[in-house]
């Protein structure tokens, strides 16, 4: 089944194996490639060898124990991960992992449903990146511009947005205008850097401006 992915990838150079062409680009882009069969029977069909090298486990661990790359993630941080699948398997994930060594990493999760021909999802493709770095320094930084850059409204705007809250759900909320609460995103998307609402809650969590 690896190899029939891989084959499917079309990424293999002549006298290249697609297997090794793929290792070989997650590797040297310090992700962790996955592909889970979301059709029965359900299953990983690919994990990258980088998987060993970012999270302490071969990919042979994750073929033999499908639930593998859930029950490694954080047990603080599951339930926020199963509501952001739940509304939306494709949306950004930021949260914490438990290495096989026991330490604990930043892992951002960015995943796509692939679909067949008749518009049926198939598969989810998932890369995971270590952020622990810029996690760590963002949250250990003092200063907080991006907190101080936000009006107690915009924060409270910005709980509602992690919260998964429309406009209209948040003019609602706060009995203030849909208009106003774009302007108020519009600031909050400034002052994070920030190009869409999505990004926007990702890094205010990253940064601990929101509870998870």
């Amino acid at each position: 089944m690896r190899g029939e992915m891989a084959a499917e990838s079309g990424w293999d150079a002549p006298g290249v194996p697609a297997e090794a062409t793929l290792d070989r680009l997650t590797e040297n882009a310090g992700v962790v490639m996955i592909r889970y069969r979301l059709i029965e029977p359900s299953g990983i069909d690919f994990v990258s060898r980088s998987s060993e090298r970012i999270l302490g486990y071969r990919p042979e661990e994750f073929y033999a124990d499908p639930m593998l790359g859930l029950s490694i993630v954080h047990v603080d941080d599951r339930e926020r991960l199963e509501r952001v699948c739940s509304r939306d398997p494709e949306t950004p994930f930021v949260g914490r992992a438990v290495r096989k060594d026991g330490t604990v990493c930043w892992i951002e999760r960015r995943q796509i449903l692939v679909y067949d021909e008749h518009g049926q999802p198939q598969h989810l493709e998932a890369t995971l990146r270590n952020v622990s770095a810029e996690v760590e320094r963002r949250i250990g930084s003092k200063t907080q511009p991006h907190s101080t850059a936000l009006t107690p409204r915009q924060r409270q705007i910005l709980r509602l947005l992690s919260a998964g809250a429309s406009t209209d759900e948040i003019a609602n909320e706060l009995c203030i205008s849909k208009e106003t609460v774009r302007n108020h995103v519009r600031h909050i998307l400034k002052a994070l850097s920030s190009h869409s609402r999505l990004a926007a809650v990702a890094k205010a969590r990253m940064l601990g401006l929101v509870d998870d």
